[in-house]
């Protein structure tokens, strides 16, 4: 039976006459359908509890052991198969005869087969043409959801019924993995295993990679609750997901390490790290457990001592507890990525470790640690619903990672993350084509090369960029609420997450620990009462980004500033409509005004204030509040204006042109405050300077007050 992927409806409006600070979805008028209910019964089948136990551990051969049993809730009488995902490189009793194992549902041994993904090629009697060429990839990306399917035949002498419940037991054997699983292997003088040699568990493509050693339905709306058992010799230590529960040493020389994951998680949220390891527990945070290979301790010790006020910041910000009972983080060597966040266990690169001396990699070092704890929050326990939501959670913990940013590191650190994503996004459309962060019909993503909704048609790349994209739209609607009533959302979603997280036998309302886009702005709606639908259609919907021409002169007769601003259809771009801010830096202070925007060149007069210049007068009042004081020697003696900005607070996803006299960017850098202003300023630099460009940005370069990257 095909398995459906269409999310069920977001949550009905909260009922006015309810109190909103309970947190909790509200009632369901009547004659409408609960979508808890909808979500349990969209698939034929779901998992609910697994348990795993890792054995016969040999990392000089890259193998060992994986015996797995799966609690499955049956929905549909009819069935005759269960399909589950697995790796080729996991080997089932029949295809490697060296180690014993059964396959069976209730105990008894079921008949099952390995369905494999066959891919042709491009039909050869269909015309070669870029839609024909984009229909065959979506094929293919239909057919991957099924690659590499184990297919167990439900026997006739087991009785379906609906509701019912059966226990699955698989045992497999994983050799040499190339994909999920990656070893670190080093040898001493003598060839034999050196005690920094260990392996770890990793995401190799962008929705999960579990199945490639284990087992397991790998979706990310079919969630579980997982108990893993790792028996390894007694020279060996275990970390996974989830809670560290025990630790049985036998009396043959092994030891058994028992993790417990009671909130429910899906397959991708499952990992493990087996080794020799060094152990701090942070003294501020008694759940809290670092582990590196040996050699490491020192520096360890050293680059998480903040991780404490990381946490302290992200409770107080979201008013809600750590979501799991325990957190490990452990440092390995050659990740393939920065980090990679499982449910209550992070692992990140030991080349981030640095000695209290070197201060010159602390802030990166820290962004990585924080946005790995970050993604606790959104991406392991509030989860997707499936994969085209997968850069929401992703951009949710980037942007609260980027609020520890402003918090730590001050606001022009926390300006210029946003600034470099928007160039980068920007820049990317320009070359590429529009990115659609959720496409509803394919008209929508014709422009691109990308789609956000098949991860098959995604490179590494393009998703860095639906992410960064993420985020610019969270900051846009994080200014439109204010900042709480923004959090309030987020709280919402954590409050809602961690009460049915707990409610471990109603399985249809976990449901509530995953998210869409319809359920993420459907929550919006329910805190805060407004809704942006102008947001959603421009920046989720639309893919695109405005690019603004802007010229400007000053009218001295009139006192008024004549402002032109022209868009052009091209590539990657849309045309904005809507409201656009322009700061205005006058003698006497600066100044914003809102231009509406409806078509692709308008023309408005925006009013000064400043009447005249006062030759002796110094000081002015700059956008920060700051006064500084500015050497007029080189301005015009009649001017009042001392330079524009054009969307000051990066309130649209933009690119900005702007043509000024170069006395105006010169003044910019010197005296403006808003460290994306004095960027933009720079780059106007490298196509045209003067010798006084370069006294100016040498008298940059002296102040040690400015901001500088």
């Amino acid at each position: 039976m095909a398995e459906s992927t269409k999310p069920p409806p977001p949550p009905p409006l909260q009922n006015q006459d309810q109190p909103k600070e309970i947190g909790l979805p509200g009632p369901v008028p009547a004659g409408a359908r609960d979508p808890a209910i909808d979500y349990i019964t969209s698939k034929p089948y779901r998992p609910s509890t697994q348990r795993i136990i890792i054995d016969n551990v040999d990392i000089k051969n890259k193998c060992f052991t994986v015996s797995t049993d799966i609690s499955v809730f049956l929905l549909d009488p009819s069935l005759s198969e269960i399909r589950l995902n697995l790796g080729q490189y996991c080997l089932l009793p029949k295809e490697d005869l060296t180690f014993d194992g059964k396959v069976t549902i209730n105990g008894i041994e079921v008949e099952y087969e390995r369905t494999n993904m066959a891919i042709s090629g491009f039909p050869e009697n269909q015309p070669k043409s870029l839609e024909n060429f984009q229909n065959f990839i979506e094929n293919i990306e239909a057919k991957r959801r099924y690659e590499y399917k184990l297919v167990l035949k439900i026997p006739s002498s087991l009785e379906i019924k609906q509701g019912q419940r059966v226990m699955l037991h698989i045992d497999t054997k994983v050799v040499n993995p190339k994909k999920g699983i990656h070893y670190v292997l080093n040898y001493t003088a003598e060839g034999e295993l050196d005690q920094s040699s260990h392996f770890y568990t990793y995401k190799a493509s962008f929705e999960s990679s579990t199945h490639e050693w284990l087992p397991c339905f790998d979706n990310f709306n079919m969630l579980a609750v997982f108990d893993i058992i790792i028996k390894l010799p007694d020279t060996l230590a275990a970390v996974a997901s989830g809670e560290h529960t025990d630790t049985i040493e036998k009396g043959d020389g092994t030891v058994e390490y028992v993790f417990r994951q009671l909130v429910p998680t899906s397959a991708a949220n499952i990992g493990f790290t087996i080794g020799v390891f060094q152990q701090f527990m942070h003294p501020e945070m008694q759940d809290v457990m670092f582990l590196c290979p040996i050699g490491f301790l020192p520096m360890l010790k050293h680059t998480v001592a903040h991780c404490g006020r990381v946490f302290e910041f992200f409770e107080e910000l979201l008013s809600s507890r750590f979501p799991f009972s325990c957190f490990h983080v452990i440092f390995v060597y050659n990740l393939p990525d920065e980090f990679v966040a499982y449910s209550g266990f992070s692992i990140l690169s030991v080349d981030l470790l640095y000695h209290k001396k070197i201060i010159d990699v602390v802030q990166s070092t820290r962004k990585q640690i924080v946005n790995a704890i970050a993604s606790q929050f959104f991406g392991c326990f509030v989860q997707p619903y499936r994969y085209r939501e997968l850069w929401l959670v992703r951009s949710l913990a980037r942007f609260i990672t980027f609020l520890y940013i402003e918090r730590s590191f001050g606001q022009c650190e926390y300006t210029f993350e946003f600034y470099t994503a928007m160039k980068e996004v920007c820049d990317y459309e320009n070359r590429f084509g529009k990115i659609c962060l959720s496409p509803r019909t394919r008209d929508d993503i014709q422009e691109s090369f990308a789609n956000s909704s098949l991860a098959g048609m995604t490179s590494p790349k393009q998703f860095d960029m639906f992410v960064k994209k993420g985020e610019l739209v969270l900051r846009i609607l994080h200014n439109k609420l204010g900042k709480e009533s923004f959090m309030k959302v987020l709280h919402r979603l954590i409050y809602v997450a961690t009460h049915f997280g707990q409610l471990q036998r109603q399985q249809m309302h976990w449901y509530y620990l995953t998210l869409t886009v319809e359920t993420f702005f459907q929550t919006v709606l329910n805190v805060t009462g407004r809704e942006v639908p102008s947001l959603i259609d421009q920046w989720i919907y639309g893919g695109g980004h405005a690019h603004l021409e802007v010229h400007y002169q000053v009218n001295r007769k009139r006192n008024i500033i004549e402002v032109e601003i022209k868009q052009e259809a091209k590539k990657g771009r849309q045309i904005y409509t809507g409201p656009l801010t322009v700061s205005v830096q006058e003698i006497d202070g600066s100044y914003n005004h809102i231009i509406q925007i409806d078509k692709e060149y308008v023309k408005e007069d925006i009013q000064c204030h400043s009447k005249g210049r006062n030759k002796k007068k110094k000081k002015v009042l700059i956008s920060v509040g700051e006064e500084v004081e500015i050497d007029f020697s080189r301005f015009d003696p009649e001017a009042t204006v001392l330079w524009v900005r054009i969307d000051p607070e990066m309130l649209l996803i933009r690119e900005v042109n702007l043509s000024q006299p170069l006395i105006h960017h010169e003044y910019t850098v010197l005296y403006e405050r808003d460290v994306c202003a004095q960027l933009n300023a720079i780059e106007v630099f490298k196509q045209t300077s003067t010798i006084q460009t370069i006294d100016v940005l040498n008298e940059v370069l002296a102040n040690e007050k400015l901001f500088y990257q």
